[in-house]
């Protein structure tokens, strides 16, 4: 992906290159599941750049509206001003969802 500005202020140009995994809905336990979605990815931003890792993990319950989530990226090599290793815990409601009782 290419981006570039049109305000003066600010990043001018961006590129973002990314080779990204994708496993889900891996059942575990009954209605348990995990998903698995790591990615690598370089990012250049006017002159600084950088390689990073990340990976998004959910667990869940089949037919519940409530995942638990969490998403972990680490800089491999980096000169883009950012911390070195971030993370978060997310619970998620899924709305509008129609549930079949089988």
């Amino acid at each position: 992906m290419r981006g570039h500005a049109f305000q003066q202020h600010g990043p001018q140009n961006t590129n973002f290159l990314s080779l990204q995994g994708n496993f889900t809905k891996i059942k575990l336990l009954g209605k348990t599941y995990f998903s698995f979605n790591p990615q690598v990815f370089y990012l250049k931003v006017d002159n600084d750049d950088g390689y990073y890792v990340n990976a998004t993990t959910t667990f869940g319950v089949r037919d519940f509206p409530i995942t638990i989530s969490s998403i972990v990226n680490k800089a491999i090599e980096s000169d883009i001003p950012s911390k070195d290793f971030d993370w978060n815990v997310s619970l998620i409601y899924t709305f509008d969802r129609n549930f079949v009782v089988k």
